[in-house]
């Protein structure tokens, strides 16, 4: 795929409002904007969960081609639905997912009584993810929160550079170091 992958750190995060180098996902107050416009699933909590029912259904990144087959060379179902129709690549998915004894019995648990859908299952990674690649406690979070005593002194020189006359912090700012914005900086 020629595009570049973002990090999954803080992704969780509710300082997150976009998803992707485009801003496909984002949160914009009144409701998120993505790919699949109306036909999006309600119910989805943030971002990361929004974009989570995504790179499931491009055949580059996770769904495949026409006619191919599984480890077991059997038929490949998920490749079967058209592309622009999302609502059928989510439920071959979903069914697939629950084909599976483990799967059932945590969707179970997890969403009791639920009838489910795909966007179960990207709630299901966006709570993945923001568990494992959230990190509240960093030095740097010890010391944007107060403790002056969380960085060496040579890590607040650093940190007087990137936020000084390095410029980096008109950027990389915030609990994200991100603005979140677009910028052309001439590199693909």
């Amino acid at each position: 795929m020629p595009r570049n992958a973002p990090e999954v750190f803080h992704r969780g995060s509710s300082d997150w409002f976009s998803q992707f180098w485009d801003s496909c996902v984002a949160d914009k107050g009144a409701g998120f904007i993505s790919p699949a416009g109306a036909a999006l699933s309600g119910g989805l909590p943030n971002v990361l969960a929004v974009q989570a029912m995504f790179l499931v259904s491009l055949r580059d990144e996770m769904r495949g081609r026409v006619n191919d087959v599984d480890i077991n060379g059997a038929h490949h179902e998920l490749a079967d639905p058209d592309d622009n129709d999302l609502q059928a690549i989510w439920d071959a998915l979903m069914v697939r997912l629950l084909t599976i004894p483990g799967d059932q019995t945590l969707f179970a648990d997890v969403f009791p009584g639920k009838t489910l859908g795909f966007e179960h299952a990207a709630m299901a990674i966006a709570a993945f993810e923001t568990e494992a690649y959230t990190f509240v406690d960093s030095p740097w979070d010890k010391y944007v929160g107060g403790d002056n005593q969380a960085f060496s002194a040579a890590e607040k020189r650093g940190a007087l550079l990137f936020s000084g006359s390095a410029k980096y912090a008109n950027y990389h700012s915030g609990p994200p170091l991100t603005d979140q914005e677009h910028h052309i900086i001439g590199v693909p």
